[in-house]
C-alpha cells in the first residue's frame, strides 16, 4: 500500500505555509527542515539502479569537465540504440575516481520520490521533476542555475555548504545537513561545495506557470465578436502615436474577460495532463468489493470537482467521471475522504454503490485498503 503524501506544511517546515509562500515568489533562498524522511539513502540507491535495470542517459556520470562517455559505465552486451544498461560495479569505480553519479527524472523510477514531487505539484500546481546526485567527498563543486524554476535541494545523506547568489550578486551560504532542504528561487544560482564524505541529494525542480499562459487563457475567454473588432487606425503605420489607443483596446478586451474562468482552465489543464501513478491497479481489479470494503483516493492522484449546468464532473489525470446534477457532495466525498466504504454512500441507491466504487477503482482514482 502506498504511503500517504506529506502535506505542504510538513514539506515547508519550520515555516508556516503562508509565510513561506511570501518568500516563494523568488524573493530569496530558505533553509527547510522537512519532518518527512528524505526519499533515498545510499544503500537503496545502489539497489534501485540494479533492480530497476536503469539505462543511460537516465543514469549518467559526470567528472569535473562534464559528462563522461557512457561506454565506461555500461555493459557492452546490453547496448542497443540510445538506451545502454548500467554496470552497477562501474558506478562504484566512478565514485572512487571522484566522479558524480546522476539519476535524472528520478520520480519515474522511485515511488517515495514520486510521492514527494506529486505533493508539491498538487499543492502548488507546478510541474515537477527530481534528479538524484551521488557524489564522493573528492568531487569538485557543482553549480546549478535556476533561471525559470523553483529548486529544492534535499540532502538525503552527508553534509555540504551551499552558496546561493541572487541576480543582484548578493550571496548567502547555508550548511545543509541530512534531512534538510534548501529552497533556491528563480534567477538564483547555487554552488554546492565538496561534501564532507559521501553525499546523496535530490534536486527537485518546479516549473511555474508562465505569464504568457495566463494571458492566452484570458484571451480565450473573450468573445469572438470582440476579437473581430478592427484595430485602431494607424496602429501599424504610426505605432508610437497609436500605442495609447491600442493599450486602451486591450484593456477593454480584458475588462470583459472572465479572470476566474481563465485561471480555472489552467488548473484543470494541469490536473488533466499529469500522468497518474497506478502501482497495483491491475491487482486491485481482481479484488472483490463488498459493502464494507475500505477505499481511499490513490496517493498522488490529483482530482478536481467541476460543477456544470447539468452535471458534476470529477476530473483526474485525463479522465472524467460524471455525476448527475447536484452530485457535487458525493463527488467530493469519494475523492477527498481519508477513507470510505460503498455502504457509506447513502445518497446512491444500494444496488449501484458497488458499481460506482468498482468504477472508481478501475479508473485509477481509488485504491482498496487492506
Amino acid at each position: 500500500m502506498s504511503a500517504p503524501l506529506p502535506t505542504l506544511a510538513q514539506l515547508l517546515s519550520p515555516f508556516p505555509v503562508h509565510a513561506f509562500l511570501r518568500q516563494y515568489d523568488g524573493k530569496g533562498p530558505a533553509l527547510l527542515r522537512p519532518v518527512v524522511s528524505t526519499p533515498l539513502d545510499l544503500a537503496r540507491l545502489d539497489a534501485l539502479v540494479a533492480r530497476t535495470v536503469l539505462t543511460w542517459p537516465a543514469v549518467h556520470v559526470e567528472d569535473a569537465h562534464g559528462a563522461v562517455h557512457p561506454d565506461t559505465y555500461t555493459l557492452p552486451e546490453a547496448r542497443s540504440g540510445v538506451a545502454w544498461r548500467i554496470d552497477v560495479g562501474a558506478l562504484a569505480e566512478a565514485l572512487g575516481a571522484g566522479h558524480r553519479v546522476v539519476l535524472s527524472e528520478l520520480q519515474r523510477h522511485h515511488a517515495p520520490t514520486a510521492h514527494l514531487v506529486r505533493a508539491f505539484e498538487q499543492a502548488l500546481h507546478m510541474r515537477g521533476s527530481a534528479t538524484a546526485v551521488l557524489a564522493p567527498h573528492s568531487a569538485g563543486p557543482r553549480t546549478l542555475r535556476a533561471e525559470g524554476v523553483h529548486r529544492h535541494l534535499l540532502q538525503c545523506s552527508g553534509f555540504r555548504a551551499c552558496t546561493v547568489v541572487g541576480p543582484d550578486g548578493h550571496e548567502d551560504t547555508f550548511e545543509v545537513t541530512a534531512g534538510c532542504a534548501l529552497y533556491v528561487p528563480p534567477q538564483h544560482a547555487v554552488t554546492m561545495a565538496p561534501a564532507r564524505g559521501p553525499s546523496l541529494s535530490v534536486d527537485l525542480t518546479l516549473k511555474p506557470m508562465r505569464a504568457r499562459d495566463v494571458a492566452a487563457a484570458e484571451l480565450a475567454t473573450v468573445s469572438r465578436e470582440a476579437l473581430r473588432a478592427c484595430a485602431p487606425v494607424g496602429v501599424l503605420a504610426r505605432p508610437g502615436a497609436a500605442s495609447e489607443q491600442w493599450a486602451g483596446m486591450v484593456d477593454e478586451l480584458l475588462d470583459d474577460a472572465d479572470h476566474q474562468a481563465a485561471l480555472e482552465s489552467l488548473v484543470d489543464r494541469f490536473v488533466q495532463t499529469r500522468l497518474p501513478s497506478l502501482r497495483g491497479q491491475l491487482h486491485a481489479l481482481d479484488t472483490r468489493l463488498e459493502p464494507h470494503t475500505r477505499l481511499r483516493r490513490r496517493p498522488g492522484v490529483m482530482a478536481r470537482v467541476v460543477d456544470l449546468d447539468d452535471a458534476v464532473e470529477l476530473r483526474f489525470h485525463g479522465k472524467v467521471v460524471r455525476f448527475p446534477y447536484g452530485g457535487g457532495e458525493l463527488a467530493r466525498y469519494v475523492s477527498e475522504s481519508p477513507e470510505w466504504r460503498p455502504a457509506d454512500l447513502s445518497s446512491v441507491p444500494e444496488p449501484n454503490r458497488l458499481e460506482l466504487a468498482g468504477h472508481l477503482v478501475a479508473e485509477g482514482l481509488c485504491e482498496v485498503l487492506t
